[in-house]
Formats: C-alpha cells, sequence, structure tokens
C-alpha cells in the first residue's frame, strides 16, 4: 500500500504554518529522504505520518498496520540491555519469549552489535546505542520504516 499525503498541513497554536499543502504519493519498495534546514517540518511530517500528531488540515493515508518509528534520539529504556530493548518491540507483536531471544540476536548481528546484547545504554557509545535502535524499529516488521535523522551518531 502506497503512502499518500494530500494537502497536509500542520499549524500549532495561532503561529505560522509549519507545514502547508503537502502532497506525495510515496510507493511500496520507494527510499524517500526529507531534506531540508533546521526547524523547516522535517520531524513534524515524520511523527504526523507516523500517527504521533494530527495533521491540522488535509488527508494522509499509511498501511493500516501502522510504521516502525526510529527517533533523532535512541531512546532506549536504561533498565534493558540492548537485547532486552529489541526484545520488547517483538514482545508487542505477540511473538514468543523463544524466538524473541533468537530473532534480537539475528537483528543485533544484522547492526554489528552481536557482542553487546547484555550491554545496558550507559555501556553503550552514541552510535551503538543508535543502532541498537535500528534494530528495535526493524523488530516492529512494519510496511512502512520512518527515520529521523538515523545516521547522525554513526561514523561511516
Amino acid at each position: 500500500m502506497p503512502v499518500v499525503l494530500e494537502h497536509l498541513g500542520k499549524r500549532f497554536g495561532a503561529g505560522a504554518p509549519v507545514l502547508d499543502d503537502v502532497n506525495a504519493t510515496i510507493g511500496q519498495g520507494e527510499f524517500v529522504a526529507l531534506l531540508g534546514a533546521s526547524g523547516c517540518g522535517k520531524s513534524t511530517l515524520l511523527n504526523i505520518m507516523a500517527g504521533l500528531e494530527a495533521p491540522t488540515s488535509g488527508a494522509l493515508e499509511v498501511p493500516s498496520d501502522g510504521a516502525a518509528f526510529m527517533f533523532q534520539d535512541a531512546a532506549l529504556f536504561p533498565w534493558l540491555t540492548a537485547r532486552e530493548n529489541i526484545e520488547l518491540a517483538l514482545k508487542l507483536r505477540g511473538v514468543g519469549k523463544a524466538d524473541r531471544r533468537v530473532r534480537a540476536g539475528e537483528l543485533l548481528d544484522l547492526v554489528h552489535l552481536g557482542g553487546a546484547g547484555d550491554k545496558r545504554p550507559h555501556e553503550l557509545s552514541g552510535g551503538m546505542r543508535q543502532r541498537v535502535s535500528l534494530a528495535r524499529s526493524l523488530a516492529q516488521d512494519r510496511q512502512l520504516l520512518l527515520m529521523d535523522e538515523p545516521f547522525a551518531a554513526l561514523d561511516a
């Protein structure tokens, strides 16, 4: 299912619009990057697409299962290990305990953190925390993956 934005707008209070008449159709399998100056509304648009904020005008269509969202900050639960942060996303999807552990391990390997699964966020570098956040987003297994400055803390 494509993502469709029609005349989308967002205004906070009585101020100037943050988004005004945004139109786009994003097909399945497409990769789209939003580029613009700081404060121009990129994060606001992603928040609307993720269902975290409502638009003040226009219409939006996203896949019925919603979107996986990776925030600018890692936003990991500090009392959980890297593996447990990923397993939480799997648990919320209804994945059984044994399968959660296996899948979390696969996702940690995918983001090159196979040996860091038992570390808590404060024991990880900023880039490592961001990779755990990416793995947690991928664990949601949604048709739509939204990423807000996902690679800012990562080395090349």
